[in-house]
C-alpha cells in the first residue's frame, strides 16, 4: 500500500528525471536570458497538462487500456526510458568512468531497475520517501551556496530573444516536466485526488528554477550555452564555507535517484499496465529492459541519432502524449455509449 505522501514524493522525482543532459542546455540555447521567464510559463503549461490527464484518466474511474492505448503508451515509455538511460550513461561515462566502455554502465542501470522493479511499486515508493529528505537538503545546500555568486545583470535583457526560441522553450519545459507524470498517474489502484500529484509535481519544477537561476545568473548567457552539461559544470563552482571543494560528484547523486525512479517507474507501467498477466510479465520485463539497453548504447554510440533525438525528443514526447490523450478519450466516449 503506498500513502498519499508517497505518491507526492515519487511525482517530485519523476519531474525532474528528463532534464539531465537536454532540457537545460537546449532551452538555453532556444531562448537565452529568457529562459527563467519562459521556464515558469512552461510549469503553468506543464499543470495545465496534468490537470487535463487527471480529468480524463483518473476523476472517476481508472480506465481499462484497449490494445491502441497500449501501443501508444509502450511508445512514450520506451522514448522517456531511452531518454534517461542515454542522458545518464552519457554524463557517467563523461564525467565518472571515462574509460568504461557505456555497454556496460547501461547494464549495470538496467539490471538495477529490473532487479527493484520486480518487488513492485512500492519499493521505489519507499526509496521516494527515504531519499526526499536528502534531496531537499541537496537543494537547500545549493540555492545558499550559490546566492552570493549570482550577477543579476546576467538576467538582462529580458524579452529580446525571438518568440519561436521562447514557446519552444515553454514547450521544453512543460513537456519533460508533465510528460513523466503519466507514468504515476496511471499507476494507483485507489481513489487519489489532483492534490495528491499536484504538489509533487510544483515541488519538482521549482527545484529546477532553482537550478536555472544560477545557470545563468554565475555564468551568464554566452557562457552557459556552450556547456553539454551547464547543471554539471555549475556544480563545479559549489565552495562551502571556504573549505569544501569538489562537492559536484556528491550533488549529482540526486541525478542518479531521479533517473533510479524514473526508469522504475518505466518498468513498473509496462509490467502492469502493457502486459498486465504477470505469468508473461516475468519474461517479457526483462526482454524489454534488456532491449533497451542495447537501444540506449546504440544511440549514444551514433552522433547523429544523438543529435536528433537532442533536439527533438521533446516534440516527439509531445505528439505521442496528445495521440494518447486523445486515444484515451475516444475509449471513454466509447465505454459511455
Amino acid at each position: 500500500m503506498i500513502t498519499k505522501r508517497q505518491y507526492k514524493f515519487l511525482s517530485f522525482f519523476l519531474t525532474r528525471g528528463l532534464f539531465l543532459g537536454t532540457g537545460f542546455s537546449l532551452m538555453l540555447n532556444s531562448s537565452g536570458p529568457d529562459t527563467l521567464i519562459a521556464s515558469i510559463l512552461g510549469i503553468i503549461l506543464g499543470f495545465i497538462f496534468i490537470t487535463i490527464y487527471y480529468q480524463i484518466y483518473q476523476k472517476k474511474n481508472p480506465l481499462k487500456l484497449n490494445i491502441l492505448n497500449k501501443i501508444l503508451l509502450l511508445l512514450l515509455v520506451i522514448i522517456i526510458l531511452n531518454d534517461g538511460l542515454f542522458c545518464l550513461t552519457t554524463l557517467i561515462s563523461s564525467f565518472y568512468l571515462i574509460k568504461t566502455p557505456p555497454f556496460l554502465i547501461t547494464s549495470f542501470l538496467t539490471i538495477v531497475i529490473f532487479v527493484s522493479s520486480k518487488k513492485g511499486l512500492n519499493t521505489f515508493a519507499r526509496v521516494a520517501e527515504l531519499l526526499m529528505p536528502y534531496a531537499v537538503l541537496l537543494i537547500f545546500i545549493k540555492t545558499i551556496s550559490f546566492f552570493p555568486m549570482i550577477k543579476t545583470g546576467n538576467f538582462f535583457p529580458i524579452l529580446n530573444e525571438s518568440i519561436p526560441g521562447i514557446l519552444k522553450t515553454i514547450l521544453i519545459m512543460a513537456s519533460l516536466t508533465a510528460i513523466p507524470q503519466i507514468l504515476l498517474l496511471s499507476t494507483p489502484k485507489e481513489k487519489l485526488t489532483f492534490k495528491d500529484y499536484s504538489i509533487g509535481y510544483l515541488l519538482g519544477s521549482i527545484s529546477i528554477i532553482l537550478l536555472i537561476i544560477p545557470i545563468i545568473g554565475v555564468f551568464g548567457f554566452p557562457l552557459a550555452r556552450i556547456y553539454r552539461s551547464p547543471e554539471y559544470m555549475i556544480l563545479k563552482k559549489l565552495n562551502l564555507i571556504n573549505f569544501l571543494e569538489h562537492l559536484e560528484n556528491i550533488f549529482s547523486t540526486s541525478w542518479i535517484i531521479d533517473i533510479f525512479i524514473l526508469g522504475g517507474m518505466c518498468s513498473y507501467i509496462f509490467n502492469d499496465k502493457i502486459i498486465e498477466k504477470k505469468s508473461l510479465a516475468k519474461y517479457l520485463t526483462p526482454l524489454f529492459l534488456i532491449g533497451m539497453t542495447f537501444l540506449a548504447v546504440f544511440v549514444t554510440s551514433h552522433y547523429p541519432i544523438v543529435l536528433f533525438l537532442y533536439n527533438n525528443s521533446y516534440l516527439i514526447l509531445l505528439i505521442l502524449t496528445f495521440l494518447y490523450l486523445l486515444s484515451l478519450i475516444l475509449k471513454k466516449k466509447k465505454s459511455s455509449t
